[in-house]
Formats: C-alpha cells, structure tokens, sequence
C-alpha cells in the first residue's frame, strides 16, 4: 500500500488521522483502521488495497451518502 507516493507497506493510525485532517473528513481514524485490519487490508472485492487515500476517501464518500 502506498501513502503520498510511497510504499509503507500497513499504514498507522496517526497517517490515517493526517489525511482525514489534511482533506476536512469527518471520520474516525480508529475505526477505519480497524474495519481494514479485521479484513487484512483487502478491499470488499477481496483485492488488496492499493493506496491509503482510496480507502479514506471511500469511506468518506459513504459516511456523506
């Protein structure tokens, strides 16, 4: 998985609080690390994900729907 263009292999909790912070998100860092690490970091297509913006970015787009 790739975060801001590099490689970091299981992202942290805190990279996932900068981004949501950095994009004005309301979200929960802490849950969304943890309903990706309970499905390993696969996507629900069972795909790994690729990039951690993706992810942030999904669950922002269902939180807003």
């Amino acid at each position: 998985m790739t975060y801001k263009g590099i490689e970091i292999g299981t992202p942290t909790i805190s990279m996932i609080r900068e981004f949501i912070e950095k994009e004005k998100f309301n979200l929960d860092a802490e849950t969304i690390f943890a309903e990706y690490e309970k499905r390993n970091w696969l996507t629900r297509k069972g795909r790994p994900v690729k990039t951690l913006e993706s992810i942030i970015c999904a669950a922002n787009g269902v939180a807003n729907h």
